[in-house]
């Protein structure tokens, strides 16, 4: 599926596996995207979802 990323300093876009974390697959791809755990537990990484739809594998993460 296609991500698109937007932040201050412009937009990318990049694939996402099916079942792969977006943050591993921008990662992967040369997205530079904040984090510290990579694992959704401190909430670096959180994002704003504008159109779409996402499965949570941890919908109760301390950092969501």
């Amino acid at each position: 599926m296609k991500i698109v990323v937007s932040a201050k300093n412009g937009s990318r876009d990049f694939e996402c596996d099916p079942g792969e974390k977006i943050l591993h697959a921008g990662l992967r791809r040369g997205v530079e995207l904040p984090y510290e755990c990579a694992t959704g537990t401190c909430g670096t990484c959180k994002a704003k979802l504008v159109s779409g739809r996402t499965e949570s594998a941890w919908p109760d993460a301390p950092g969501g």
